[in-house]
């Protein structure tokens, strides 16, 4: 999986100013979707070590897929250039807090 999403930000990278940003994203966010369809469905080894590579699913807590670099350039793109590094120090706040908001909610005990 690690290597998968590694190509393909790379890949992403090289062709991604030739086209439009929230068209990436919106196809990223497909990807994403078909990949755990195609977990939740494929039995085999072969399929899910395709499935694996091709997808955008991630084998690690953080996000390491093409949707980070991906998401900083709709950042940039949005703000004056004197506004940027507060705009990306609240992302990566707000992105880590939410995330250990999740991780507290995933370990809570049921009542």
């Amino acid at each position: 999986m690690l290597l998968g999403s590694a190509v393909m930000t790379l890949a992403i990278g090289l062709i991604a100013h030739r086209l439009q940003t929230h068209r990436l994203l919106v196809g990223a966010a497909i990807l994403m979707m078909l990949s755990g369809i195609g977990f939740a469905i494929a039995q085999d080894f072969w399929p899910l070590l395709l499935i694996a590579f091709i997808g955008s699913l991630n084998p690690s807590a953080s996000d390491v897929s093409v949707f980070v670099p991906l998401e900083q350039t709709a950042l940039a793109n949005t703000v004056d250039a004197e506004r940027r590094t507060s705009l990306f120090a609240s992302y990566s706040l707000v992105g880590s807090l939410v995330g250990a908001v999740g991780c507290l909610l995933a370990v809570r005990p049921t009542c």
